[in-house]
């Protein structure tokens, strides 16, 4: 379960609009386009199922045309739990998900999917395409005061490419010191403490709790089986002021939508489907505090203080009691020290070690007394540096941070930070560019740490058993123990217009879903179970099945009908007479060059090497003026030259990129080539803002650098040696103390 806390209202209009108009959305995303379709106001029409029919929406943006066709949640699609609860200031409220809550598909892909809200006629959420293209839409007034918002369009749409995240992430958490050790050492030292120092006390409970049949066997059954995680999420007031109670159930949808894409898709060991439903949002108001202190209510309030830094939030999300909930997390608009988005309790597969997923509400040792945390909870900011966070890279910082609550540290040793050329994973402590392939997956490392966690949890009795009901339910109160919070996911289903497995095709769940796709080739739902998503009878194929089904026919278009567009390195292509599906498109020449001339087309994706394309090999330069770091540069492939070490060159300054080798915007008749805005520099230690200057991150502080020095091994060596040597000095200093 997840619960949100919001508590801080983000308003300051002429900042914001400052932001928005010179430095781009919020410093985030680099390019974005504008969107002004007319809002399709009064068109949604109930079904005989009780849904919304089906929404067709049509816009072009991004050299490209979209045609969404938007359904209503239904038990397939739908991330909040079966008794999901919204609560305001402890009083339980109505919200209609089904009312504004949409998923689907583009028409142009039916292999494509989005999820997200429609309201006001306005469409806001993710697209994702079977190419791997994503687009984020959002409305504009999540970035702009009223009184400053444009009367000429409503939404913005950008790429997931042009995402800054990756400069993020090197304070993404407050944790990181650098991308080889991972965690901040005294922070990591003060979690360890507080989790080490559980107080057990019913060991004899704990112990028949581990026992009885679950044994390995339910284990191995258990991978097998889609699980699902009942998530609480707690919002304060800060976002109370700045939204409606239909902007935050659509706000955590498309989180928890994003997360599940992530988890979903990844294999921890055989673990498989690892999913997560919203089972609780609470949303506190400016009303339950005053002063910085919570009013004496029914249900206090524990965000009311204010100026608390990073680990301190964490802390008072810890001191409520979660425990019927795998995850609780704290969503807030709190602008922490040092840009930090997010941070979480990291898991240990040790099971006396308290923290992470599914851990309950316990007693731990506090100095000489005791206080009760839930250690399975995390907070994330919307707000960074003044500015807004993008739906998308918040998203991002949430899958982020669930990996430390499901026990992976930030990646290390070296080989799960590979670097260059396929970039490095996503719990990477540092920047990482956001377009390599490994920037959207977990590492082998990762995957390691998560296995052994959800391993050592599976082991458990499910808590929801007869069993755990006979020790006192969900919340009793057994020490450090893992628990197992797992729940079964749903299977497939029919009626949701997606063909899943086990289905010939999908149109729909009633006749009028069907012909609303123009789809005659395929029984619906209410066909029956016999029948239900399956083709009818002679018919070949089902729209459903892909773009290449001639709906009159119910037959393989037998034309050449083009079924994807061309692409900056994929060819047009066109369906093949025989399967509904498209085919993959032919892949256009290797070594064209794509994304401003900083890459070249490699067998279809935008990610080969410049440097590689004229024999040279990719490196940073580490040296010289910001502007210079931002320079394009190679290395010899072999590293040297004449037998003398080779340093890395700007391209500026090699004749492989001289006058008309390479054209890029902005660049006519200039040598060489310049890294694009939010590129890693600087050997991943900076990046290149939007004037392609170094910007360098720092995830320290000078408290922390000077911690550094002074307690550094080798400093501790040299004052050690030194105090041998001066050993009569030191004597005389001790004598002059203590006599004056």
């Amino acid at each position: 379960m997840v619960i949100i806390q919001l508590d801080r209202p983000f308003s300051s209009p002429a900042i914001l609009y400052y932001l928005f108009s010179v430095g781009g959305l919020s410093r985030f995303v680099d390019w974005y386009e504008t969107l002004s379709y007319e809002p399709l106001m009064d068109r949604r029409k109930r079904s005989s199922n009780g849904l919304y029919a089906p929404l067709s929406l049509q816009f072009a943006s991004h050299n490209r045309s979209f045609h969404l066709i938007l359904h209503s949640l239904d038990d397939s699609t739908n991330v909040f739990s079966d008794n999901f609860i919204f609560d305001v200031d402890g009083k339980d409220e109505h919200v209609s998900m089904e009312d504004f809550l949409v998923h689907g598909h583009d028409k142009n892909d039916p292999e494509s999917t989005l999820y997200g809200s429609f309201r006001d006629g306005i469409f806001d959420g993710h697209i994702i395409y079977s190419n791997g293209e994503s687009y984020t839409v959002d409305k504009i007034d999540r970035y702009l005061h009223w009184k400053h918002r444009p009367k000429h369009f409503h939404s913005i749409i950008y790429s997931d490419s042009s995402i800054n995240f990756w400069k993020q992430r090197k304070k993404r958490s407050a944790k990181e010191t650098n991308q080889d050790c991972g965690l901040d050492h005294t922070i990591q030292q003060k979690m360890e403490i507080i989790q080490n120092g559980v107080i057990v006390e019913d060991e004899e409970n704990m112990q028949s709790y581990r026992g009885g049949a679950f044994d390995e066997r339910y284990i191995f059954e258990s991978r097998s089986k889609r699980a699902a995680n009942q998530t609480k999420i707690i919002n304060g007031k800060e976002i109370y002021k700045v939204r409606t109670r239909e902007e935050i159930a659509s706000l955590f949808y498309n989180h928890i939508k994003a997360v599940n894409q992530i988890y979903e898709s990844t294999s921890f060991g055989g673990i498989n489907g690892i999913t997560f439903v919203i089972q609780r949002i609470s949303l506190y108001t400016p009303n339950t505090c005053k002063d910085g202190k919570p009013k004496g209510i029914s249900q206090e309030n524990p965000f009311c203080e204010e100026n608390v830094d990073v680990s301190n939030y964490l802390n008072l999300n810890s001191r409520k009691n979660h425990s019927d909930f795998c995850l609780a997390y704290a969503f807030t608009f709190r602008d922490f020290v040092g840009g930090t988005l997010g941070l979480a309790w990291v898991a240990s597969p040790n099971h006396n070690t308290a923290g992470g997923i599914c851990q309950q509400y316990t007693k731990y040792s506090e100095a000489s007394n005791f206080v009760y945390r839930s250690l399975n909870t995390g907070i994330i900011t919307l707000v960074n540096y003044g500015n807004r966070v993008p739906n998308r890279v918040s998203q991002l910082t949430l899958a982020h941070e669930i990996g430390h609550n499901f026990g992976s540290p930030h990646d290390y040793p070296m080989e799960c930070q590979p670097g260059l050329p396929d970039g490095n994973y996503i719990m990477f402590a540092s920047a990482t560019s956001g377009d390599k392939k490994n920037n959207a997956q977990f590492s082998n490392c990762s995957i390691a740490n998560i296995t052994l966690v959800l391993t050592e949890v599976l082991q458990q009795r499910p808590v929801d058993s007869e069993f755990d009901f006979r020790l006192g339910g969900f919340g009793n109160n057994m020490g450090a123990g893992k628990r197992n919070c797992f729940r079964e996911a749903k299977s497939s289903f029919c009626g949701n217009q997606v063909k899943e497995p086990g289905e010939d095709c999908d149109c729909g769940y009633n006749a009028e879903d069907c012909q609303t796709m123009k789809d005659n080739c395929c029984n619906p739902r209410q066909s029956g179970p016999a029948s239900r998503c399956k083709r009818i009878h002679s018919a070949q194929c089902s729209p459903s099945e892909g773009p290449c089904c001639d709906a009159s026919s119910c037959q393989p278009y037998a034309s050449r009908k083009t079924c994807r567009a061309e692409s900056e390195c994929l060819k047009q292509q066109q369906c093949n007479s025989t399967s509904p599906e498209c085919p993959p498109s032919d892949p256009k020449e290797n070594g064209l060059p794509c994304q401003d001339s900083t890459k070249v087309c490699n067998d279809g994706n935008c990610n080969g090497s410049v440097c590689a394309q004229v024999g040279l090999k990719d490196c940073f330069l580490t040296v010289g003026s910001p502007e210079h770091l931002c320079h394009l540069a190679c290395e010899d492939e072999n590293g040297k030259l004449f037998f003398v070490l080779v340093a890395c060159r700007s391209t500026l300054t090699l004749p492989q990129f001289a006058v008309g080798k390479y054209k890029q915007s902005g660049r006519a008749n200039k040598p060489g080539l310049i890294l694009l805005p939010g590129s890693p520099c600087n050997n991943y230690k900076g990046y290149c803002d939007i004037f392609r200057k170094c910007r360098s991150v720092d995830a320290d502080g000078p408290l922390a650098r000077l911690k550094n020095v002074i307690f550094n091994p080798k400093t501790l060596y040299e004052v050690k040696y030194w105090i041998q040597v001066n050993w009569w000095a030191v004597v005389l200093g001790g004598l002059g103390l203590l006599l004056f």
